[in-house]
């Protein structure tokens, strides 16, 4: 959060040295199909479903995909009941409420990937909101979603996003309904654009493990030291 600080005035030759210690994965998170096509036009979203991480924004782009992708299918990982309730309402108010399924919280890391990994590609459509703490955390979303081997559209806020679509494993738009689903049906729609940011997440996920994270975060601190 230094950046976040230093942002609000925090003069940064008073700050003391940081180390940024990103988040990391379990081994057996990082597991994907090797054949996935069976999998085309599932959507993964996972994490918690207030209005700021954007779950309200896919279920509103489903009516534009499924006129391109008529099998497309939003799978959401998490959520309170009442974060749940409001989006089946979401759903069943735009008609495609047959579209969007609920597995609610998952407790295990790795039950969570498997979910996952049933899903051909995720979404990280975190809302621009003034002031949203978005715009300096770590989001542990796309890199579980890399570890699964999917694709990730985000939008421009959280700042793992641009590091993994420099890597070639994500697609940036705006938080808006139409650039959003012009996002996703792009990616799915073109099987060579598609295979190479699937290429681009997996070789992002590969040092994703807590083991890599400390190690790194260990060599750092000791050139500080």
């Amino acid at each position: 959060m230094q950046p976040a600080r230093i942002s609000a005035g925090l003069n940064p030759l008073l700050s003391a040295p940081v180390v940024y210690v990103p988040n990391g994965l379990l081994p057996e998170q990082i597991r994907f199909e090797k054949n996935n096509s069976s999998l085309y036009g599932r959507i993964a979203y996972m994490g918690t479903l207030g209005e700021e991480n954007g779950p309200d924004l896919v279920i509103e782009c489903i009516p534009t995909i499924e006129k391109s992708v008529p099998n497309v299918h939003l799978t959401i990982i998490g959520g309170y009941p009442s974060d749940i309730s409001r989006l089946t309402t979401l759903a069943k108010k735009l008609g495609v409420g047959k579209k969007v399924s609920f597995h609610g919280f998952v407790q295990s890391p790795v039950a969570m990937s498997k979910i996952l990994r049933s899903c051909y590609l995720a979404v990280a459509p975190y809302r621009a909101f003034p002031g949203s703490v978005r715009y300096f955390a770590d989001a542990g979303k796309i890199r579980a979603y890399c570890a699964a081997g999917l694709p990730v559209v985000t939008t421009p806020v959280p700042p793992l996003g641009k590091v993994v679509t420099l890597i070639g494993g994500a697609v940036i738009a705006e938080d808006t309904v139409n650039d959003f689903s012009r996002a996703i049906i792009s990616v799915l729609t073109n099987k060579k654009r598609y295979a190479s940011l699937r290429k681009g997440a997996i070789q992002f996920a590969k040092d994703s493990t807590w083991d890599h994270t400390f190690a790194e975060a260990f060599r750092q601190m000791a050139k500080v030291g």
